[in-house]
């Protein structure tokens, strides 16, 4: 449940064709590049599967733990737009904020229950939170309407990833710095753009970077130039 598919190389071996049951074989592990290669024999098949492995989700502290931790009321008629705000710090995010009275809209891309876990949380603990889809990529033509009627944020928080990955080797990556910069760079660009379609210029941003930007790994050259 904690592993990404990459690519998958299959070709015919007859003498395996009576065998039913697909067999598989770690062949290779390379825990610095998170990737791991599988043997896949059977079925008159014979190949190699390559995934990316991930440890699991990290838990976040719960709301009513952070409501602790910030004054009452500290961010009243605050109107927060967590772009990412189904997990990680934009979890964090959602949920402090709300804890001291903002009003909070947090996006997810792919993490819908995520995302709803997050704003049934935050509601059961007192807080105000609703969640929607947003994809900054493709921003939404219809962001007023969808964050809700004369809702317009005073605050963006924007935590919005991909799945980061490594270059195979220290050889810097034009199409990995690319795919990242889409998110970082272009993805952040269009979201300022569509908050400013629905008359708004009147809010602050939260956008945090990397201790990778001023301690870059070898292999992580592409991410942290594009933070």
């Amino acid at each position: 449940g904690h592993s990404i598919f990459s690519s998958i190389h299959l070709e015919e071996a007859p003498e395996t064709a009576n065998e039913p049951v697909l067999e598989y074989r770690v062949r290779r592990v390379r825990p610095r590049l998170s990737l791991v290669d599988i043997e896949v024999t059977g079925g008159g098949l014979q190949g190699q599967i390559r995934a990316l492995f991930r440890p699991p989700p990290t838990d976040q502290p719960s709301f009513t733990g952070l409501a602790a931790l910030v004054g009452e009321g500290e961010f009243m008629g605050q109107k927060a737009l967590i772009v990412g705000g189904s997990r990680g710090l934009g979890e964090v995010a959602a949920k402090i904020l709300a804890s001291g009275g903002a009003d909070v809209r947090l996006t997810y891309h792919t993490g819908r229950a995520d995302a709803e876990r997050v704003r049934d949380e935050i509601t059961s603990g007192g807080g105000k939170a609703q969640c929607l889809e947003f994809n900054v990529l493709s921003t939404p033509q219809d962001l007023g309407k969808r964050l809700g009627e004369g809702w317009r944020p005073t605050l963006l928080g924007y935590f919005a990833t991909p799945h980061i990955g490594v270059s195979p080797s220290h050889d810097f990556s034009n199409a990995i710095y690319q795919r990242l910069s889409r998110t970082y760079v272009d993805g952040f660009r269009a979201t300022v753009a569509a908050i400013r379609t629905i008359d708004t210029d009147n809010f602050r941003v939260l956008y945090p970077s990397s201790v990778y930007v001023d301690d870059m790994p070898a292999n992580m050259k592409e991410y942290a130039q594009a933070k």
